[in-house]
Order: structure tokens, then sequence, then C-alpha cells
């Protein structure tokens, strides 16, 4: 029996860029807390927004049915928290190493002399334990399937991951009777209520790969009650096995260390190789034939690295669409009662250490001899207060959910003192949900809910800085699309607001509302997030920022007639491209992560890479618009498996499926043979496809995800680029069978991967492209570059994450934009090396290699929170760099094939690259993109306050132990009013002397932000890698 002080507080509400809602309930003391609801996209920024720390979580359990809208942030989310573990792991086991060093030392100089000296000794030879915390996972079934896909780009060691499935099972109908719960620890005791769709049995209709209803379907007969005891038997095999891959991910012990020996003809290239030296045997990297060549190899052994265990897993048990919806009903323990001072003073106890003790529940013994128990002193104990969490996905939920026998259940009843409910569209209107909350009037009901929620901006920070550069170029941002009415209202046509059939005690619920249940129950809206301050964003540019900015749109008019030719050279130029993400790893306050729209007119809409929030992004941007965005969008290019570049994706097809085809599937299977009748179409009878375009993993990733949710797969047209490490190949068209549940693994397998015909035709009919070129570069096994080129003429290359690539300038030689990822800023080259990145410096140099007529900077470090340092590369540090990379190849680190250290191509002319800097929601056309250099000046100064102390690459640095905190005193340190104005003043002449530089080369019309002087590119060897996520 314990008190505490408890209570539950939302994080986010359905918007359009927070699509779920999930609330905390946390435990004051001790501190502890649990996670419930929808842990959809958004979430974790929403949570970094608020300053939440999401490690504190250790029990997420997920409401509703396993779908992307509930759990699309659960990868992320999971990614961002074991990170920061890890990082603890790390740090304790640095702080051990570096205490036995000093015994070491200690010992071997004989300081043992002073008692000081031995108790340092003693006390750095022992031997910390190292915490090793456990994630615990609570959901419908499928939850583990959904995770288990992802065992091909998500690794981390030393970080157990438990999940739990819940399926329909009623309740005991003896409502004198508490059935024993889920889940219990020393704070709560848990029951989950599964319900079921009133209209449909357990699988989802129709299937996602387009064949018929079967009989059992049709006649509504649950996935169970068609099993057999061997059936039944092959499904308890098929979750051990899904468990081994989630366990695979998290939990295991793999080095990069452990070799395996296999046949060289074996081995999947690229892959580093090694022999063991016949008289040292030593190792060393193979340098020898490797297949496809003139030498037969057919003999010959190879060590290579051991493939981390969830990469040996080819394919996952089948599953399909499951439409389980998991509500709870959570007990807190009981509270014990006020400790009552008088009464104790009055039977002789005296203040002090012994009212502690008996408030605590202990006895104590008075000199008298008389005994005081804690009972004679304390007031009676209480039933903690519990809360019910209804989740509600439509109205054919409704009657299956509230007839449940839990609500009847006395004991189960008794504790709860509050309804959270989670309501999907149109069952906020519902009668019998507005019966059931008459009929328990005295309860506290909160309700969350996209018809009546409003639409209000959850990035705050963001929306300001948006406010921000709009008041620099309001040709270029907008502030993102926000309503003061709920979202669905928001984002649609027709709609019925929901709230006005609530009953009037009903508490709505929104970002921060906070129920507390101990000591008191109390609904309080003071805590709910300030609304955006739009009129003071506006106001807090400083008179040196406004300065700047009209010295930018006095040179715009001066230079007016210059930027017309310019664009007057640009093929399409009303083209539009439209930064949706442009920061890496992580999201954060300022920067989503990876994504950019481009839109072609006449042709379609395309995205380059798509990161967790991409489709929120876009609704921000369009508002109602955005559907029209959708529906035009013709091909996803993802350049890597990295997490931050395209756990977007999966929410995008199925928005675009539900828009383009009503969420009907196909039925008619996708094969290459059909594909070119569809080709051969007339432009108005040919099927609308969604082209993604990427490595063999995304597909497979992708199809099997598919197996948990009709996300559109079967109207997909998945491609595979032409990039190999050998040379080039034709896009190849790659289809998989997405298998029933009675299926065997073995049938969960690729079907075909045929080449697309080579006519022009078909890839411009498919995908509105006239060419589209790819190549591998170095950053992780797999990552492409590539460069797209219209019917006419405009060509758009996108770099993706990676070191400078002469291969890349090649395939975008004469682009119109190159689109290069710009990490870290010339200072941290070193940085840039070691993760495989670019600086803003080398990203400019591949832009004029390639003779592009605009370089577009995105994927920033975020710890660049708002800008990002822009200098060229010094001329003798990109030739000592390529000087480096031509020796290294002796070195056997990549054989000579790989190396991307080919000489520069011949610069015949200065390029004139006019370069641009990316902020999320930036809306730029490419005609207008010279215009943007002209702003560089008001940005920096916009933003050249020292920013706080950023999130690591890899984790939030607030939980990560490895990275020391500021204190106090250096977080409050401003620069002074004369470092300012210095600094200001430092800027400024530099800028002049830049633009006096730039005019004096290329006369009065051209101002560009960086040496206009093209210089060498630094290069480095490609290869292969590792899979990470950073």
């Amino acid at each position: 029996m314990q008190r505490n002080s408890s209570f539950v507080q939302f994080l986010t509400t359905p918007t359009a860029d927070t699509p779920g809602a999930a609330f905390a309930l946390t435990f004051d003391n001790p501190p502890r807390s649990y996670l419930f609801g929808h842990v959809g996209e958004g979430l974790q920024r929403a949570a970094v927004q608020n300053g939440v720390r999401l490690i504190k979580f250790g029990d997420i359990f997920f409401t509703g049915r396993t779908e992307w809208s509930n759990i699309g942030g659960t990868l992320g989310f999971i990614l961002s928290t074991t990170d920061v573990i890890i990082g603890r792991q790390l740090a304790a086991k640095a702080k051990q190493k570096e205490k036995a060093e000093r015994a070491e030392r200690v010992e071997k100089e004989g300081k043992t002399d002073g008692q000081g000296a031995k108790g340092e000794l003693k006390e750095s030879r022992k031997v910390e334990e190292v915490d090793r915390p456990e994630f615990r996972l609570h959901g419908a079934r499928n939850l583990m399937h959904f995770l288990g896909t992802a065992r091909r780009f998500i690794f981390r060691k030393g970080v157990p991951l438990h999940v739990t499935e819940y399926k329909s099972e009623e309740g005991d109908k003896d409502t004198d009777t508490l059935p024993e719960p889920s889940f219990a620890d020393e704070f709560i005791k848990v029951w989950p209520v599964v319900a079921m769709p009133q209209t449909q049995s357990s699988r989802s209709t129709p299937s996602p790969h387009g064949r018929k209803r079967s009989l059992d379907e049709a006649e509504g007969r649950t996935m169970e009650s068609r099993l057999t005891a061997t059936d039944a038997e092959k499904a308890q095999q098929y979750d051990e096995l899904r468990k081994a891959a989630v366990s695979a991910m998290f939990g295991s012990d793999w080095s990069m260390d452990a070799l395996e020996e296999h046949r060289l003809v074996d081995v999947q290239l690229p892959a580093k190789l090694y022999i063991r030296d016949p008289e040292t045997k030593d190792l060393k990297r193979y340098e020898g034939p490797t297949p496809g060549g003139d030498v037969d190899v057919s003999d010959v052994k190879v060590l290579v690295r051991k493939p981390w265990p969830g990469a040996k897993i080819d394919t996952l048990p089948p599953t399909a669409p499951l439409k389980d919806s998991v509500s709870y009903v959570i007990h807190q323990y009981e509270q014990r009662g006020r400790f009552m001072p008088s009464i104790a003073k009055n039977l002789g106890v005296p203040s002090g250490p012994l009212f502690s003790q008996l408030a605590a529940g202990g006895s104590i013994q008075l000199p008298n001899g008389k005994t005081i128990t804690s009972d004679m002193v304390v007031e009676p104990g209480r039933p903690g207060r519990g809360v019910a969490v209804l989740d509600i996905p439509g109205p054919e939920y409704v009657q299956p959910l509230l007839s449940r026998s839990e609500w009847t259940n006395s004991q189960m009843m008794d504790s709860v003192s509050a309804f959270i409910w989670l309501l999907g569209p149109g069952v906020a209107s519902n009668p019998d949900v507005n019966r059931f909350m008459e009929e328990r009037s005295t309860l506290q009901h909160i309700v969350s809910s996209p018809d009546i929620c409003h639409n209000r901006l959850s990035m705050n920070k963001a929306a300001m800085n948006t406010v921000r550069l709009k008041e620099v170029d309001p040709d270029r941002y907008e502030l993102p699309h926000h309503e003061d009415q709920p979202l669905s209202n928001s984002l649609a046509t027709n709609f019925t607001d929901g709230s006005a059939a609530l009953p009037d005690f009903v508490n709505v619920a929104d970002r921060g509302s906070t129920l507390r249940l101990e000591p008191n129950l109390h609904f309080s809206q003071e805590t709910v997030a300030e609304p955006v301050d739009i009129a003071a964003a506006r106001q807090s540019l400083s008179p040196t920022v406004l300065e700047l900015v009209r010295e930018a749109q006095a040179n715009l008019e001066k230079d007016k007639t210059t930027l017309e030719q310019w664009k007057s050279t640009i093929p399409n130029p009303e083209t539009e491209i439209i930064t949706l993400g442009t920061g890496s790893a992580l999201p954060s306050n300022h920067r989503n992560v990876s994504a950019t729209l481009v839109r072609v007119p006449g042709h379609g809409s395309y995205l380059l890479d798509c990161g967790e929030g991409t489709l929120g992004q876009i609704k921000r941007v369009y508002g109602r618009k955005y559907k029209e965005v959708i529906k035009d969008l013709r091909m996803i290019w993802i350049s890597h498996l990295h997490a931050d570049h395209h756990l977007g994706t999966a929410n995008v097809i199925k928005e675009w499926y539900a828009l383009v085809h009503d969420s009907v599937p196909d039925p008619n299977p996708l094969s290459i043979h059909s594909l070119a009748r569809e080709a051969q179409a007339s432009p108005n009878t040919v099927p609308r496809r969604l082209a993604v375009v990427s490595e063999i993993g995304m597909h497979q990733w992708i199809a099997e995800y598919s197996q948990c949710e009709d996300i559109g797969y079967s109207r997909l047209l998945p491609l595979l680029p032409p990039a190999t490490r050998s040379g080039t190949r034709p896009i190849q068209l790659i289809t998989y069978n997405i298998p029933t549940p009675t299926s065997h693994p073995s049938d969960t397998q690729l079907i075909s991967i045929d080449p697309l015909p080579t006519q022009p035709s078909t890839l411009q009919r498919l995908t509105g492209l006239h060419h589209l070129s790819a190549v591998l570069v170095r950053h992780c096994h797999h990552a492409c570059a590539v460069a797209l080129t219209w019917p006419d003429g405009l060509k758009i290359a996108y770099s993706g994450d990676c070191r400078p690539s002469l291969e890349f300038a090649r395939i975008g030689r004469g682009a119109t934009v190159c689109i290069h990822e710009a990490t870290f800023g010339d200072e941290l080259g070193g940085e840039a090396k070691a993760k495989l990145h670019s600086t803003s410096g080398e990203a400019v140099a591949v832009a004029r290699e390639m003779r592009a007529r605009a370089c577009l900077l995105t994927h920033f470090s975020q710890r660049y929170a708002k800008v990002v340092p822009i200098d060229v590369v010094p001329e003798e540090k990109v030739e000592e760099e390529v000087e480096q990379a031509q020796r290294r190849k002796g070195v056997p680190e990549y054989t000579a094939d790989r190396m991307d250290v080919d000489p520069p191509m011949k610069n015949d002319e200065d390029p004139d690259t006019r370069v641009a800097v990316a902020f999320d929601y930036m809306r730029v056309k490419v005609g207008d993109l010279a215009k943007l250099e002209y702003f560089l000046p008001a940005l920096n100064e916009l933003h050249n306050e020292p920013e706080p102390e950023p999130a690591d690459e890899e984790g939030d640095d607030a939980d990560n132990p490895a990275k020391p905190a500021k204190t106090k005193k250096q977080k409050d340190k401003k620069p002074s009013h004369q470092e300012k104005q210095s600094g200001k003043a430092k800027k400024k002449a530099a800028w002049g002397e830049k633009q006096r530089g730039n005019k004096k080369n290329k006369g009065d019309g051209g101002v560009t932000a960086v040496d206009a002087e093209s210089k060498p590119l630094m290069v480095e060897e490609n290869g292969g890698g590792v899979q990470s996520t950073g």
C-alpha cells in the first residue's frame, strides 16, 4: 500500500502533423512513466517541442489497431531512445575503463602508503554494473510482425525489446470477479479490452493484393475459427519466428569482429573480404580477382564479416491485416490513508521520526510499554484512482466495445474515476457513445477526436522560425497551415462537428491537457501549450535584419534584367521545389528529417526521400489543397535505407492509394507483361500507378508491411534503380507475392525482377520522366544518387547522403538543379568523412563539377538548428584530398573499380552555379533559385544568435552522459553588446568584400553567395558499409 502523486498528460492530439493522440501516465515519487495511445508519425518531434524525454517510457501501450496511423512513429521513437541508452552504456564502460587504468597506475607507482591512495585503489577495482534497460511494447496483433519488417535497417545491441500482443477474448461474465491483469508492476495493473468491428471478421476485406474474398471471409468466419490443431501449432511457430527476429534486432551480442569463411562466388558483393596470410596467420585484405572476370575463382575462399542476426532472416512468416482494436483498463494500487498527527499526540507519540515511522505503516512502542500501530493514527486506505482508455476507430466498433462485460464488472469499474476516449472520424456524434457517457456522468470524460480537436500548430518553434523567414523572403515562405477548428474540417470539405453532440461535462483533450489522478482528481487546461504568437514572431526581427532585407530587395530590383535573362535559360522554370524536411538523423525543433517535393508542370510531382512526418509537412504547406498534390504524385525516390529517409513512405503511399483508388486494390497482379500493356495504352487509359524507386531492401520492407495493412501495394510500380558497382543496368520492375495466413514461409518471396522495356516512351508513360540515371555512392550499403530528366530538358540531380562523388557529378552533368546534402559545415570536415557525409563546401564543389545552374543545400546536421555556415572548399585542401584519395588506390580498403577518384572533368568555363540554402516549408520555383542567395546576409543575421547545445546525431544529449551538459552559468552566458556589434560588422564587411569581388568577376549583374572561381572537387573512394541509421 502506498501514497503517490500521479497524473495523465496529453503529448499529442489529432492535427495535420500529429495524426494520433498519445498521453503519458506519470508517477512523481519515485518517478515512473507509461505511454498510452497512438505512437504515430510526429510524436517524437512533438515530444521534443514539449521537452518530454522519451527515454523515460519503459512500457508503451498501443491502443487501437496495428496500422500506420497508430504505429508509424514507433521505429523512429525506438531508434532515438535506444541510441540514448547505448550512449549511456558506452559512457559507463568508458568510466569503468578510466577507473581501471587509474588503479593500474596507482598500483604500479606503489602509491599505497596513505589511506586515501588505498581507498582510491580499492574503489577503482570495483566493477560497475552497466544499466541494461528493457522496452516492453503492448498492443494488438501484428505489432511484432511490424517491428520485424524493419530488421534490414534497424540493429541495436544490448537493449532487449519485448512485445505482448492481445487478441479478442470476452471478459468474465461474472461481475463480482476481477480477472488477473495482463500486466502488473509496482505502480499499475492493466487489463486489455479487445474489440472487433461489428460487420467484419478479424480479417480485413479486401485483401492487399487484390485476390477475391474467400468463402470464410464472405461468411464472416474469423481466422481463429478456421485453424485446425495443426494450424494453431503453425501459428505458434510463426510467433516464435517473429519474436526471434525482433530479439535479433535489439538484444543480440553480434560483433563486427566475427568473421566467417565462404566461397568467394557465394559472397554478395560489395563486401570487405579478408584472407589469412599462410605464413604469419594474420588477417589481410583480399586483393585478388573477383567473380565476373577472366580468372576462375570458384575455389577461392575468403573471410567476411558475420552478418548481423536480423539480416539472416530472409522472410517473415505470413500474416494478414487484422482488425483487433485494443483498449485498456488501468488500476493504481490502494492509496495509503492520511496520517493524523493530533490523534498520534493524544496517544502520547512525540513528533519527529516516530511520526514518519507510523505514517509509513510501521509500529512503535512508547516508553510506558504501550504499542502504537499505524492503523491507530492513519486514516483507512482507499482504492487508487483508475482510468479506462477506450479506442474506437470507427462507428463499426462502437457496439462491440461498449457491450463488453468489463464495463459492468463492479470490481473492475469501482476504482475507475475517468474515461479517456480516443475516437476515430464519425464516432464522437454517435448516440450510443453519448448515452454511455451520460450513464457515467459522475466520472471524468476526456475526448480526443479529429472531429473535435483543433488543427493547431504542433511544432511551435518551426512555425515561429517560418514566420520570421517569411518576413525576410515573403515569396518563398508561408505560415504552416492551421485553423482553430477540428482537423477533419480543416482538411476536408464535408464535415460535421462532433463536439455539438457531446454532453456538457465532457472535456476535450489538447496538447498539454492534464488529468490529475492523485492525490485529488482534477482536469486542467492550464498546462496546454501556448499558441504561436505570430505577431510577436514578426516583430522580433532586429533593425539590422530589416536593413539587410531592404538591401536584398533593392539588389533584386537592380539586377532584375540579369535575373530574367538567367531564368529564360532554365527549362520549365515554373517547376517548384518544396523542401519539406531539411534536417539529418533526427527530427528537431526547427528541421524535420529528409524529404523534398518537386512539382513539374505538365508531368506530375516527385518525392526525393520521404522521412517520418512527410505527409504532415505536405498538409502544413498546402492545407486543403494537399489532396491535389498527393493525387499528382508520380514517383517516390528513396536514396538509401536509413530510417530518416524513408519512414514516411508508407503513410504517403496509403494516402495516395485512398485519394486516387479509394483504397480498392488492383484485381490484376502486376507483371512485366501487364506493365508493357499498360505502357502501350493511350495516355487517358493508362492505370494510375505510383512508382517507388529504391534498392531491393526497401521493396522487401513495403511488401512485408503490406501484410499488416493494405496501404496500396497492388497499385504501386516498384522499380530498382539502374546502379551497380560494375556499371549500369536497365531500370528493373520487382514484384512480390503477398502471402495469406495459411501460406508456408517459403511462399513469402519475390516473384520476379525484370528489366523495363528500353524505349524512352515506356518510362515517360509510367512516370513522366524522359530519363533516370543513378550511381552508387559512398555512405551505406546500396546508397544511391540520382539524376532525373524530363522531356522538356529539365534535369534535377539529387545526392541523397554521401561523400562527394565524381560519378554523381558525371550523371548530373548539365543539371538544372543539384540538390545536395550538406550535413556539416566545412569546419567539421573530419566528422563528415567519419560519418560518410559532405560539408557545405564539398556540396557546392560537386554542383560546380556537374556544371549545375543552381545548387540547393539541404540535410543539415541538427546542430545547425537554423542556418548552416557556407564556405567554399580551399583549393589547396581540395588538391591535398584528391592526392590522398589517389594514393589510397594502393591500399586494399576498396578495389580500384570502386574508387571514386577519377580526375575532375574539364571545366570549360565558370559554371555560374547559384547557391541556395533550404529550410523546412520553403517553396521556390526553379526559375527563381538565383534570387535566394540575395537573402543570405539577412538569413545569417537572423540566425546568428547562439543556439542551445544541439541534440547529437545519434541521440538526445540531454539524456547522454557521454557528452557533458552545460552548466546554468554556461547556458545563461550571452555575448556582450560589443561582441555582437563586432561580429555583425565583420560579417557585413566580409559579405561586402565578397560582393565586390563577384561583381568584378561577373559584372554588376552577378551576385553569388560563394566564391565564383571554379575549384577541383574533393573526392573519396566509393564503397559499401554496415547498415546503420545515422
